[in-house]
């Protein structure tokens, strides 16, 4: 009896050690990469949600955790700010080119990197999407340079479209410019579409906006 005892006696403390009190909160992972980092990441998520003009940058820092005069420390300015965003989107746009080089030859992987590059439900498309409705304001501070990142995907579409149009491929009688404006047109709606109409939905409609972009792509370069 006195061994049972002392059985379920050490039972209870190994259990008591082994299971930590649900009560007690878990100490926050550290984000440990530079404020720098962090910042563009809340501006990002920001402008996406509120576009550039109905943000600040007390909005900003407040969401990642910085002070505000700690904001000011690396970006003096909101302008500033949406530069550093600019960056980054103009460097997804630079490995997407080059990744495009790299795909001469492989219809499928052609058509699969149409469709990942213009992934309307990817965050940097959806904030693509914002910023280039933003952009049609003269006094818009990202204005020359989100038009020219527009520019730049409708000439990797255009390239892909075009290898895919070569001798032996699909079609040759739809020009690869056009496939271009109208493939970066329907990624840019459906950007929009899927933080609006997809926010209100309840159910599964079949609307899936890469398989839209997918059929678009076959419709223009198929005979």
């Amino acid at each position: 009896m006195t061994e049972q005892l002392r059985e379920d006696s050490a039972s209870t403390v190994v259990a008591q050690v082994r299971a930590p009190d649900a009560r007690i909160p878990r100490r926050a992972v550290r984000d440990e990469r530079p404020p720098a980092e962090r910042i563009l990441d809340g501006a990002e998520a920001m402008f996406a949600q509120h576009g550039y003009t109905g943000s600040s940058l007390r909005m900003i820092a407040a969401s990642v955790n910085v002070s505000h005069p700690g904001l000011l420390h690396h970006f003096p300015s909101k302008a500033s700010l949406l530069f550093g965003v600019i960056d980054r989107l103009e460097a997804a746009a630079q490995t997407a080119l080059d990744r495009c080089a790299a795909l001469d030859g492989d219809p499928t992987a052609v058509v699969d990197h149409i469709v990942d590059v213009l992934d309307p439900c990817s965050p940097a498309n959806q904030l693509l999407a914002v910023l280039d409705t933003e952009a049609v304001n003269c006094d818009f501070p990202g204005r020359f340079r989100i038009a020219r990142l527009r520019r730049v995907y409708e000439h990797i579409l255009a390239r892909c479209a075009e290898s895919l149009s070569r001798p032996g491929g699909p079609r040759r009688d739809v020009s690869p410019e056009f496939v271009a404006r109208a493939l970066m047109s329907l990624a840019m709606g459906h950007a929009v579409r899927e933080r609006s109409v997809r926010a209100l939905q309840r159910e599964a409609h079949h609307d899936d906006p890469r398989d839209d972009l997918r059929a678009i792509v076959v419709l223009l370069l198929t005979p």
